[in-house]
């Protein structure tokens, strides 16, 4: 297995993951869920524009983790002030 075999395959793998399944990234992808695990086994791989794609998904879907991260850590931060001040009076 060549070292562009294992990074396909593992960027097939984790953008399934971010989108809910191997069925989802097909979909998303438009091609069949059987072509997109025999890109996870590394049976084939992607064409170039296609790997660009799955590069591309997992770039949005992890920058929505990172905003919905963030969102998260400043409402905890509203609401521990929010509980400080109803406290304090």
């Amino acid at each position: 297995m060549s070292i562009g075999s294992a990074v396909s395959m593992g960027s097939v793998d984790h953008a399934a993951e971010l989108v809910g399944g191997y069925e989802a990234l097909g979909q998303r992808l438009g091609v069949r869920t059987e072509e997109v695990m025999d890109w996870s086994l590394g049976l084939v791989s992607p064409n170039t524009a296609t790997f660009l794609f799955v590069l591309d998904i997992i770039m949005q879907e992890t920058q929505k983790l990172s905003s919905a991260a963030l969102a998260f850590e400043l409402a905890g931060q509203a609401l521990a002030k929010a509980r400080r001040t109803s406290k304090a009076t």
